[in-house]
């Protein structure tokens, strides 16, 4: 097994459910797709994650998307998102395994300087954290997965060989992405037990 361990965070470690993220800040749930739609839209996302656009920029221009009567509880759900995620099961147990085992732990996560400034205050994330040898968050970087550039910023910054590690992901084009720079690659379908098979933790 690999001596570096790299994760995703999203769907990997923490649940990124929009319509969890969304529901409890929601009067009704007619309510809750429209907002869901327009403060979770990859428009904003996509360029949050890169660091292109600010929380304030965001704010506005939902706003302006909706109607006056759902502006409170839109701003709520988008200044409110990193405290209501709840963290996969059993993968924290997982990263602690690999730990106590001796592995380098990392963290490369598509994420908004939003999360950036507010993970500390969620108790269950920042104890997470105080695990991982090193954590790039893209949105500090100015790059995304799935450009080879942040995989290969990785390695640089932590002084990793690429044969040395292993990166699991959710999502396909990120995990092509880091095997271009030789990175091998982990594609998690949510099955803890199968991914802790393949780690070999339970041998």
């Amino acid at each position: 097994m690999k001596k570096n361990i790299i994760f995703d965070f999203g769907n990997v470690l923490g649940r990124f459910d929009i319509d969890l993220l969304t529901a409890p800040y929601v009067d009704s749930e007619e309510e809750i797709a429209p907002i869901r739609d327009v403060v979770f839209d990859r428009i904003y996302w996509d360029n949050l994650d890169r660091g292109a656009i600010t929380d304030e920029y965001v704010i506005a221009d939902i706003c302006k998307r909706l109607p006056k009567h759902l502006h409170r509880q839109a701003i709520t759900v988008y200044e409110n998102w990193v405290n209501t995620m709840t963290p996969v099961p059993k993968m924290t147990a997982l990263v602690q395994d690999l730990k106590a085992r001796g592995h380098q732990i990392y963290l490369l996560s598509n994420i908004s300087l939003g999360f950036v400034n507010t993970y500390h205050t969620v108790p269950w994330i920042a104890k997470l954290f105080s695990h991982f040898d090193g954590l790039v968050l893209s949105a500090t970087t100015k790059m995304a997965k799935p450009d080879c550039e942040i995989f290969q910023y990785v390695l640089d910054k932590y002084s990793l060989d690429a044969n040395d590690c292993l990166f699991i992901d959710d999502v396909k084009n990120n995990v092509d992405a880091a095997q271009k720079v030789g990175i091998q690659t982990y594609l998690f379908d949510q099955d803890v037990e199968k991914l802790r098979n393949f780690l070999e933790l339970d041998n």
